[in-house]
């Protein structure tokens, strides 16, 4: 993930698919199950280059999932810098056109 833009989308993709043999398909079927919604992988693509948001209900499951892992991360940084804020407010939005 290191040439990818950090976001919540890819920080939530990266803590889904970080167990052999798991993929993005299997994180958006958990992300439907456990939301009550219907996206397809197209959906996924258009947040990933950030076309489209999620709406808030997926976004908040988002963070449920990824911001230990986020905060973990966010530990590489000096705490209270400018690097640190920058890395969680990076790692926990959507992605900007």
């Amino acid at each position: 993930m290191s040439n990818v833009q950090i976001n919540l989308i890819e920080s939530w993709l990266a803590v889904c698919t970080c167990v052999p043999g798991r993929t993005a398909a299997d994180a958006l079927r958990d992300l439907n199950d456990a939301c009550g919604t219907r996206y397809t992988h197209s959906q996924l693509s258009k947040w990933r280059r950030g076309d489209r948001a999620p709406q808030p209900r997926v976004m908040r499951y988002m963070l449920e999932c990824c911001i230990d892992d986020v905060l973990t991360r966010a530990g590489n940084y000096p705490p209270a810098s400018d690097e640190y804020y920058a890395y969680l407010v990076a790692a926990l939005s959507p992605p900007t056109k």
